[in-house]
C-alpha cells in the first residue's frame, strides 16, 4: 500500500515538472525579441552646430572608420576656459545596427520596433535618426534639455538590412558628453524598462519634493499661528529649496518659464540653500544655538548666490565656477553634519540624531551625484540626492506625530490633574459648605433663642412679673388677674404666630392677628371692622421682623382697650411703589394720640408702652404715626417694600 502511494506520488510529481517545462518553453517563445546594445559604432569630435540636419550627412553614412566603443560611453568633463562660450559645438555620432532577428520579431508580434535610451547627459543638443530621417530632437535650451528623462521612441521606417540609428549629440566645448546602453524592440518588451526608470528619475523625485513642499505649507501655516515655533518656519524654507532643487532634474522638453540663466541660478544654489536650511532644522530640533555656525552658513549661502548671479557674472564664468561652487558646499556640508551629530549627542535627541544622519547621508549621494554629472562613473546610474527630501519629510512628519501625541498626552494629564484637584476642592468645599451650614445652623438656633428669651422676658415674664407684684401688695383681684393672664396667653400666641411665616405675606400675619386678639376684643365690647386689601410682598418679612409687627399692632390695640371707650376699631391698608401702610382706627371718644402728634408724628405719648412700639418701628426700619379725628384716633404703620441691605 505504501510503495502505490509512492508511486502516484512520483507520477504526479513527474506530470507536473513536465507541464512547468512544457509551460517555460511557451513562455520563451512567446517573449518577444529584444536586443540590448553594450557597444556601438562612434565617430570623433567634429566642430559643427547646435541645431541637427533633417538628415543624416553624406560623410557620416558612407563612413567607414568607425570606432567601436563599449556603453555606457563617456566623453571626459574639462572645466571650460574663461570668456565667451563658443557658437560652435564639439558633434559626435553614435550607429546602432538593429539586427534582423528584432525587426523579424517586431512584425511577428504586429508592432512597432520601439528605442528605449535609459539616459543621456550633455549640455547641448541630442538628436535621433532612424535610418537617415531625423526622429526626435530635444529643445531649444541647451542646459534645461531633459538630460534626466530616459527615451522612448517609435522606429517607424520601413525596414532594411541593415538598419541603422543614428544619433548626434552637440555639446558646449569641453562639457563632455555621455551616452547609456540603448534597447530595441516590440513595446511591450520593453515598455515596462521604461515605465520603472522613468519612476525612478522623474515621478518619485517629483512626488516627493511636491509632498514635501505642500507639508511645507502646512508648517509654514502653523508658523503663522505659533510664532514661537521656528521648527516650522524653517522646514516651510527647506521644503522650498528642496522643491527648486528637484527642479533640477525633473525639468521637460518644455522650456522653463524663466531664462535658462536664472533657472539654473536657482537650481543651483537652492542646494546650498536646502543644506542651511537642514543645518537650522538640526539646531531647532536639538534646541542649540551655535550662533557663530549660523552666521557663518547664512554668509557662506549669500556670497555663493551673489557670485553666481547672472546679472553680475558671464554664463562662461558660471559654469567653470560651477564645480567649485559644488566642492565648497560639500566641504561645508561636512561641517554642518558633524556640528549636528555633535549637538544630537549632547542634547540627546533621537530624532536630531536621525536628521544628522540623514544629512551626512546626503553629502554623500551628493559626491555621487557629482561624480555622475561628471561622467566619472557609471552614467546609468540615478542621481540620489532629491530622494534625500523622502528622509527628511519623514523625519519631520515623526517630529510632528510624536509633538502631536505628547501634547494629547499632556493635555491627558493635565485634564487628569486638574480633575483630581477639582475633585479635592470639591471636596474641601463640600466640607466648607457643611460646616457653613452647621454654623449658620447654630448661628440661626442661637439668635432664635436669644429672640424667644428676650420676647419671653420683655413680654409674658415683664406681665407676670407686674402681676406678681400687685398680687403681693394686694392691689389686683380676680378680674384683673384674668385680664393678665389673657394678655400673657395672647402674648405667647403671638410668638408661635411669628414662628410660622413662611413667606412675604403682610395680609396673612395681620389675619392671624385678627384671628388671635379678635375674641378678646368681642369680650371687651369692642366691634372689628376689617378693610385691610391685598397687598403686595414685604420681602424682608422673616420670623423676627414679623413678631415686631405683631407687638407693635398688639400694643396699639392693647392701649385702645385700657384707655379708651372705644367700640369699633377699623383695620385698613394701602400701598404704593416705595411702602405698604396699616391704618388702625376708633372711636374713642376723647383721642387718644400724643399732644403734638401733627408736628411730630414719629413720637408717641409718654409711656413704656408706646415707647416700645417706636423702637419697633425703628428696629425694622417702619415709620409709626397718631392723627386725630372726629370720634376719636388713627395709628398708621408704614413698612417699606424693600430695606437696603449693609
Amino acid at each position: 500500500m505504501k510503495a502505490k502511494r509512492q508511486c502516484w506520488a512520483g507520477l504526479l510529481l513527474t506530470l507536473a515538472l513536465a507541464l512547468c517545462s512544457l509551460g517555460i518553453a511557451h513562455a520563451s517563445d512567446l517573449t518577444p525579441v529584444t536586443t540590448h546594445w553594450l557597444a556601438a559604432d562612434y565617430a570623433d569630435v567634429v566642430p559643427g552646430e547646435y541645431d541637427p540636419p533633417p538628415r543624416v550627412p553624406a560623410l557620416v553614412t558612407t563612413r567607414s572608420s568607425w570606432e567601436s566603443v563599449d556603453l555606457p560611453h563617456a566623453r571626459p568633463y574639462t572645466v571650460l576656459m574663461w570668456g565667451s562660450l563658443s557658437p560652435k559645438a564639439d558633434v559626435v555620432w553614435y550607429r546602432l545596427t538593429v539586427p534582423p532577428s528584432a525587426q523579424q520579431g517586431s512584425q511577428s508580434d504586429g508592432g512597432d520596433l520601439h528605442l528605449y535610451l535609459p539616459r543621456w547627459q550633455t549640455i547641448g543638443t541630442l538628436a535621433v535618426y532612424d535610418g537617415e530621417n531625423l526622429i526626435y530632437r530635444t529643445g531649444d535650451s541647451l542646459v534645461w534639455n531633459s538630460f534626466n528623462t530616459p527615451l522612448w521612441l517609435s522606429l517607424r521606417a520601413p525596414a532594411s538590412t541593415p538598419r541603422y540609428v543614428f544619433i548626434r549629440m552637440a555639446s558646449q566645448r569641453g562639457s563632455g558628453s555621455a551616452l547609456s546602453t540603448a534597447w530595441v524592440g516590440p513595446s511591450n518588451a520593453l515598455q515596462w524598462r521604461y515605465r520603472l526608470r522613468t519612476w525612478l528619475q522623474i515621478d518619485a523625485v517629483a512626488l516627493s519634493s511636491w509632498a514635501f513642499f505642500l507639508i511645507g505649507l502646512f508648517a509654514l501655516a502653523v508658523w503663522c499661528v505659533r510664532r514661537d515655533a521656528a521648527l516650522y518656519g524653517v522646514f516651510f524654507v527647506t521644503s522650498v529649496a528642496y522643491l527648486l532643487r528637484s527642479m533640477h532634474f525633473t525639468v521637460g522638453e518644455l522650456p522653463p518659464v524663466l531664462s535658462d540663466d536664472w533657472f539654473g541660478w536657482l537650481t543651483v544654489n537652492s542646494l546650498h540653500w536646502g543644506a542651511m536650511g537642514v543645518f537650522f532644522f538640526m539646531l531647532c530640533v536639538n534646541r542649540r544655538n551655535t550662533r557663530w555656525l549660523g552666521w557663518a552658513m547664512l554668509g557662506f549661502s549669500t556670497a555663493l548666490s551673489i557670485l553666481t548671479l547672472p546679472i553680475l557674472t558671464p554664463a562662461a564664468v558660471r559654469i567653470a565656477v560651477l564645480p567649485w561652487v559644488y566642492d565648497a558646499t560639500a566641504v561645508v556640508a561636512f561641517v554642518l553634519a558633524f556640528a549636528g551629530v555633535r549637538d544630537a549627542w549632547r542634547s540627546r535627541s533621537r530624532e536630531g540624531m536621525a536628521l544628522a544622519l540623514v544629512f551626512t547621508l546626503t553629502i554623500f549621494f551628493g559626491l555621487y551625484d557629482l561624480t555622475l554629472a561628471q561622467h566619472l562613473t557609471n552614467m546609468e546610474g540615478v542621481y540620489l540626492t532629491p530622494y534625500n527630501a523622502i528622509g527628511i519629510l519623514t523625519i519631520f512628519m515623526i517630529i510632528v506625530y510624536r509633538r502631536y501625541v505628547g501634547a494629547i498626552a499632556h493635555v491627558e494629564q493635565s485634564n487628569a490633574l486638574l480633575e483630581s484637584r477639582l475633585a479635592i476642592r470639591e471636596g474641601e468645599l463640600a466640607l466648607s459648605y457643611a460646616r457653613l451650614r452647621e454654623s449658620e445652623h447654630l448661628q440661626t438656633l442661637n439668635d432664635e433663642r436669644q429672640r424667644m428669651t428676650q420676647d419671653m422676658h420683655d413680654g409674658i415674664g415683664s406681665s407676670l412679673i407686674s402681676a406678681l407684684r400687685m398680687v403681693e401688695r394686694g392691689k389686683l383681684d380676680v378680674g384683673q388677674m384674668a385680664m393678665v393672664l389673657q394678655e400673657c396667653i395672647d402674648d405667647l400666641k403671638l410668638s408661635i404666630d411669628s414662628l410660622e411665616i413662611v413667606d412675604p405675606d403682610l395680609l396673612a400675619l395681620m389675619a392671624t392677628l385678627r384671628f388671635r386678639l379678635g375674641p378678646r376684643l368681642m369680650a371687651a365690647g369692642i366691634e372689628v371692622q376689617w378693610r385691610m386689601v391685598d397687598l403686595p410682598p414685604v420681602h424682608w418679612l422673616d420670623a423676627q421682623n414679623a413678631l415686631h409687627i405683631l407687638r407693635i399692632v398688639q400694643e396699639v390695640l392693647a392701649n385702645i382697650i385700657k384707655h379708651t371707650p372705644a367700640t369699633q376699631i377699623a383695620f385698613e391698608s394701602e400701598f404704593d411703589d416705595e411702602g405698604v401702610t396699616v391704618r388702625i382706627t376708633n372711636n374713642g371718644g376723647v383721642p387718644f394720640a400724643p399732644p403734638d402728634a401733627d408736628t411730630a408724628p414719629d413720637k408717641g405719648p409718654p409711656g413704656r408702652g408706646l415707647s416700645n412700639v417706636r423702637s419697633r418701628c425703628i428696629a425694622i426700619g417702619a415709620r409709626c404715626t397718631w392723627t386725630k379725628t372726629s370720634d376719636g384716633s388713627s395709628f398708621a404703620l408704614w413698612l417699606p417694600q424693600r430695606r437696603a441691605t449693609g
